[in-house]
């Protein structure tokens, strides 16, 4: 009987243990929790020692992993440490946060400077030897995520932000667990308030977090809109390729008026120096000095465009994001314009923007359609392509030729795909009957006239 009763308690505990294993490795996270004790809402700043029941709501400001905590076999591995904050304190513990609690920064009064901050030039200068230190700083890029590896072997996770404000530039370092907190940020927007940063001066500022450092997002002050503004101008001002302002200017109501202005480029620079929110609409004849379709492409760089804060060159009208791993469309590289000049003055390389509809006009063709007929003029493939793509491929004269007959099948079927009217730009014989017909047209427009209109000089639709 006794050992009967054993097995039955034996199994009775065996029972129990499988159901709280079972409970931690299958939570019912539908189940509402109901404390059986009445807990008092505290903030952290208020906390004492000692067992009590409290509730407080604070914001995740810092997390970072900490490996090889001791040397014993039965030692942890490591753990991950969370700082949470709210508006009076800070304390390590692992809290669920909502993203819009908790935004105003320790110390800070409304109309009062926040004590310790100071700029990212005053902080190279000496700033980080300062007690209670703070930068705020504006994300300007972010990088991709990097896999490295020490000298123990161990692989961790990188990820490089390029931080900015009114006086200088810096790079954050996020590692392992920190750097997914990058994903969710936005170039030129996303505001941090570093508090005790780890740094590093050397060519360029590092900046990385310690177990001391506190990072608020977006922080509730003052300043942090007047940065996010400056950093907008700052990227706008630094864009490769920046994309034309659309419902600015009323392009048909300009080309179907009557009254047509002709500018100058000292013109223009007078009348937005004296009115630099004025619209000015009209017309400028200018020299184009120079093209780089060719120099460009041998680079990589015919088209070009920014994500994330970073810059993108290639020789192709779509990219991939490492980033935020999105489709980015890209447009023909300004630079492709070389100087252009009229009677009063001058603009420099890759000083416009184009609009999609004016490089497809100017050029006769949309950027699709400008690369792959790159490969089937017989001129441009032969510098171009032979020196990229075929004589780097093979030796051999069949290979080559076999090279060179796939790339330009592959290019004229890529632009048959993307332009309807492709076929007209691949077959000479069909270009040559157009032009004949439009000169028959032109010819029966004239009749007996000299010039068009019966005008005894030419105008300019005869220049034209």
């Amino acid at each position: 009987m006794r050992n009967r009763h054993a097995i039955r308690v034996f199994a009775t505990v065996l029972t129990l243990q499988a159901e709280e294993v079972d409970a931690v490795l299958h939570p019912n996270v539908t189940a509402s929790w109901i404390p059986d004790k009445d807990y008092e809402e505290v903030d952290i700043g208020s906390l004492v020692p000692g067992p009590q029941y409290v509730t407080f709501v604070g914001r995740v400001v810092n997390f970072y992993d900490q490996t090889s905590l001791s040397k014993m076999p039965r030692a942890a591995k490591g753990c991950v440490k969370v700082i949470v904050k709210d508006d009076t304190g800070a304390l390590t513990v692992r809290l669920c946060d909502e993203g819009v609690q908790c935004k105003t920064p320790l110390g800070y009064r409304d109309g009062q400077q926040l004590a310790g901050l100071m700029t990212l030039s005053n902080f190279v200068d000496g700033g980080y030897d300062v007690a209670d230190v703070k930068i705020l700083v504006c994300v300007k890029s972010i990088g991709a995520r990097k896999k490295v590896t020490n000298k123990k072997g161990i692989v961790n996770e990188l990820v490089n932000v390029g931080v900015l404000d009114d006086s200088g530039e810096a790079t954050l370092t996020l590692w392992v667990s920190a750097a997914a907190s990058a994903t969710p940020w936005k170039p030129s927007f996303t505001v941090l308030l570093i508090s005790h940063p780890g740094w590093r001066i050397e060519r360029r500022t590092y900046v990385s977090l310690t177990a001391n450092t506190l990072v608020d997002v977006d922080p509730c002050i003052s300043d942090t809109e007047w940065l996010r503004n400056f950093a907008r101008r700052f990227t706008i001002k630094e864009h490769v390729n920046p994309p034309f302002p659309e419902r600015v200017f009323d392009v048909d109501t300009t080309v179907t008026s009557r009254v047509r202005i002709l500018y100058t480029l000292a013109d223009i620079d007078e009348f937005i120096r004296a009115e630099p929110g004025e619209i000015f609409m009209g017309y400028l004849s200018i020299i184009v000095l120079k093209l780089s379709i060719v120099t460009l492409y041998r680079r990589n760089m015919l088209m070009c465009n920014e994500c994330c804060g970073v810059p993108f060159y290639t020789n192709a009208t779509v990219i991939k994001c490492k980033q935020c791993d999105k489709d980015v469309p890209l447009r023909i590289n300004p630079n492709v314009i070389g100087s252009l000049i009229d009677e009063t003055g001058c603009i420099g390389p890759g000083k416009l923007v184009f609009s999609d509809k004016a490089w497809e006009q100017l050029l006769g063709r949309t950027a699709e359609e400008l690369l792959y007929t790159l490969y089937l003029i017989p001129s441009n493939f032969a510098t171009v392509a032979h020196p990229l793509y075929i004589f780097p491929s093979s030796s051999n004269t069949f290979v080559t030729m076999t090279t060179a007959h796939q790339l330009r099948a592959a290019a004229e079927a890529e632009l048959q795909k993307h332009s309807p009217s492709a076929s007209k730009i691949i077959d000479a014989e069909a270009l040559c009957q157009e032009a004949e017909e439009a000169f028959k047209a032109l010819s029966t427009l004239l009749g007996e006239h000299e010039w068009f209109f019966g005008v005894e000089k030419p105008g300019m639709f005869d220049a034209g």
